[in-house]
């Protein structure tokens, strides 16, 4: 009976803590999510500046509409992880209108 009942009670314990490991995640809005996929993206590109056309094209598949990248990019550059360049600023040898200098937190 005994070995039974801590059994049972590890059982419970597992599983509160997938629960609480859920809601977790679950609870960071959307476009943060999206806003760490970027940032990881960059990263693992090696990207510092990039334009919205290229990540919408080769980006993480979260951000692939415009409006979870408006979102996303929104969110960097309020947390200081992402700068907006001016329109107009060449980047890729063409002048594009939406693009930003991201800090990675280095290679």
């Amino acid at each position: 009976q005994a070995r039974h009942v801590k059994n049972a009670a590890q059982l419970v314990d597992w599983y509160l803590s997938e629960a609480v490991r859920l809601v977790s995640v679950a609870a960071i809005p959307p476009a943060i999510r999206n806003a760490e996929a970027v940032l990881a993206w960059c990263k693992k590109t090696g990207r510092a500046v990039m334009y919205s056309g290229e990540v919408l094209q080769n980006g993480p598949a979260c951000v692939r509409f415009g409006s979870e990248l408006v979102a996303a990019m929104g969110e960097l550059e309020r947390t200081g992880w992402a700068a907006r360049l001016p329109a107009g600023t060449e980047v890729a040898g063409k002048k594009r209108k939406n693009a930003w200098r991201v800090i990675t937190g280095g290679s």
